[in-house]
């Protein structure tokens, strides 16, 4: 692009390549106004407009895929609801937080970021960005993130998450502009996808704002379902009145569950937390059939549990991980599982092929490898 034009038009010539290359982002940028300010280091936006100094965009504009950078970066804040998931969280930490995760967003898409570009494994403000982070959310690596020493200058990069409600803006404002966005962001992921194959970093913006993670307690309960209810009003439910006839679930078609349990070094740590939530799957589902396998590299431990069934309090592996040996075993055993549920951190080697029935993958909360197939959640307190 020319120098020659003004960078109000050059601005809005990076606006048409950006809608061409990445329509979701373009989409997401069109409707907000680009507005100079001196004020600002860098560029910010309010979820209204994106600000941004002149002089430090025009340093930018010999190179035009930095300026695409800067324009994505900026409209993820309101699309990932960075804005209003502040709540009272100190804002310059908040700010590194989210940076993170919409660079790593924009590095996956083959977005290219300008110098000073905010990511994992670099050090800012004297803390050092864990790469281990990467894939869990900003409230996350908040509070994995230690404090910045005194007041540090923001990143270089989107360096404000302004305050939508600032400068006399109506109470509402933020509540009416989630769901602005939440507009936004479906039409802009429809057309995404109309265009034909989305780049991951893209799938990652809409599946975590149109798809929001659960308690994985919740999705445990969507997972288990019989698979048939057969209702026997013949027997009492004897954990009732003895007078109270109401029907039971005689015979309901369940077939086994099979609850992974990944033993590996990595996870070692984790061990108790495993076998509580083992413990509470058999207490909450009492007419499943539970199979439980301890696995690291290999199979170490099989039982056939029920809620009467002791727990093994020590648990065998430390080893390396693999997940096959576990879908051998279940295969070797001739379980036609109705699903299997594996607790793990998620780093290990999957089977090249998906099984045939459901398999839900309960990830640890500091995990950094999402899982090629199968459903997924993590192992939280609340969410």
């Amino acid at each position: 692009m020319s120098d020659r034009v003004s960078l109000e038009r050059y601005l809005e010539l990076v606006t048409q390549k950006l809608l061409a290359r990445f329509p979701f982002f373009g989409i997401l940028l069109v409707p907000m106004r680009l507005v100079p300010s001196e004020q600002h280091p860098t560029a910010a936006t309010d979820g209204r407009a994106i600000f941004y100094n002149p002089d430090w965009l025009e340093s930018l504009r010999k190179t035009d895929e930095h300026v695409l950078y800067v324009l994505a970066h900026e409209v993820c804040h309101p699309a990932l609801g960075h804005l209003w998931r502040v709540g009272s969280r100190d804002r310059l930490k908040w700010n590194i937080c989210c940076d993170l995760v919409v660079n790593d967003i924009l590095d996956a898409c083959g977005l290219s970021g300008p110098s000073g570009t905010l990511r994992f494994g670099d050090t800012f403000c004297g803390v050092y960005m864990d790469p281990a982070w990467r894939g869990l959310s900003e409230e996350e690596i908040y509070e994995l993130m230690p404090d910045p020493p005194g007041k540090a200058a923001s990143p270089a990069l989107g360096g404000d998450i302004l305050d939508p409600a600032r400068d006399g803006q109506a109470k509402d404002s933020p509540g009416n502009l989630r769901d602005v966005w939440r507009d936004r962001l479906v039409r802009a992921a429809h057309a995404a996808r109309c265009r034909g194959s989305v780049p991951l970093g893209i799938e990652r913006v809409i599946d975590g704002v149109l798809r929001p993670r659960k308690n994985w307690r919740t999705v445990l309960a969507e997972f288990v379902q019989p698979v048939k209810h057969d209702y026997d009003w013949r027997r009492p439910d004897r954990r009732l009145l003895p007078d109270l006839y109401l029907p039971t679930i005689a015979g309901e078609g369940l077939e086994d569950l099979v609850v992974g349990v990944d033993t590996s070094g990595s996870t070692w740590n984790e061990q108790e937390t495993f076998l509580a939530e083992v413990e509470g799957i058999l207490r909450s589902y009492p007419y499943v059939s539970v199979w439980v396998m301890t696995c690291d590299a290999k199979v170490h431990q099989v039982w056939h549990a029920d809620q009467d069934t002791p727990i093994l309090r020590r648990l065998a592996g430390g080893g390396g991980t693999s997940f096959v040996p576990v879908f051998d075993r279940i295969r070797e055993l001739g379980i036609n599982p109705t699903g299997v549920v594996f607790l793990t951190d998620g780093d290990g080697e999957y089977p090249d092929r998906e099984p045939p029935y459901p398999v839900l993958w309960v990830l640890t909360a500091r995990h950094h490898v999402t899982p090629p197939w199968g459903r997924v959640t993590v192992l939280d307190r609340e969410v």
